[in-house]
């Protein structure tokens, strides 16, 4: 595969080699792409030509269905949270237990509680891959009872993990004014957008604090969609999506470890197909000794990614 070289930083990004933007999306593909899906030698050995089910999906589609993923909370459903939350700190437990495995009965929710485990097998995990809850008076909490609610929640959906080189088991997407060029700065704490992304978790929650005065406009879109599409847009790099590439730990490195590791954007787990994936941890990632510059062809997928998620 090509080699192209890596362009000067654009803001906190770096921008796409124009050639890519010049070809992207309009080579003819080949005319056989089934044997790449059947050759034991091929990364795609395994993978699906084409998911179905409903984690596929486009913006029209969730447009017109709302009711398929926003949930509206009932009075008695926020009345049963608040209790939850109440309940909690009036025992003086310590907050960290609910990060701890099982810990969803410190956290009673009866009614919701069930709804939690309903959904989080209908939709987050084997279906759309989202779930919005709307209504809840969160401007009435505080940090430390929002704090609460929030891990409590996330106890009857599974085990909290840490998301950085902190520990951190809940964080904030808030400006604390890092530098965004930067390239070991995370981009949830400064006042950059963020590029569609995936964690590296089964389920991920974001809880709205507070409605910012400009921007703040979150977007979803559709993993297995987007796989469905560069198979059948550019089959020819179907293969690269299951190729490894260099993702950068942003100086979040573990004792023993290299600063970076390789993982490919898809890969094929106990018959799902899984996504990891976020631009700005591998687009500068040459810059540690022992990596590869990115390839044409995975400059190509990258760009592919930014211009299906519009």
């Amino acid at each position: 595969m090509a080699k192209v070289a890596v362009s000067l930083p654009s803001k906190w990004g770096i921008e796409t080699p124009q050639e890519v933007k010049d070809n992207i999306l309009k080579r003819q593909p080949p005319t056989q792409t089934a044997n790449w899906f059947s050759d034991p030698t091929s990364p795609l050995f395994g993978f699906p030509e084409k998911v179905t089910g409903d984690s596929v999906w486009y913006g029209k589609d969730l447009e017109k269905a709302p009711e398929k993923w926003i949930h509206h909370l009932s009075q008695d459903e926020i009345d049963e949270i608040d209790n939850a939350v109440q309940k909690f700190l009036s025992s003086k437990t310590p907050l960290i237990r609910l990060a701890e495995r099982d810990s969803k009965d410190l956290f009673p929710l009866p009614i919701f509680g069930q709804t939690l485990q309903e959904k989080r097998n209908t939709n987050i995990l084997n279906g759309p891959g989202l779930w919005l809850v709307r209504g809840f008076p969160i401007h009435k909490y505080n940090a430390e009872e929002r704090s609460t609610l929030f891990l409590g929640i996330g106890s009857h959906l599974g085990a909290p993990v840490s998301q950085n080189g902190k520990g951190h088991l809940l964080g904030h997407v808030k400006d604390l004014g890092s530098d965004p060029a930067n390239p070991d700065t995370r981009i949830y704490t400064t006042h950059e957008r963020q590029w569609f992304h995936s964690d590296e978790s089964d389920v991920v929650g974001l809880l709205c604090v507070q409605v910012s005065e400009e921007g703040g406009q979150s977007s979803v879109a559709s993993a297995h969609t987007i796989y469905n599409e560069i198979v059948s847009r550019r089959p020819d790099l179907a293969a690269v999506l299951a190729s490894d590439f260099y993702f950068d730990r942003k100086g979040e490195v573990p004792p023993g470890m290299a600063p970076f590791f390789k993982l490919p954007l898809y890969y094929h787990h106990d018959g799902k197909l899984i996504s990891s994936f976020d631009r700005n941890f591998l687009i500068r990632t040459s810059r540690h000794p022992g990596t590869e510059p990115l390839s044409l062809d995975q400059w190509e997928v990258l760009y592919s990614f930014f211009q299906l998620f519009r």
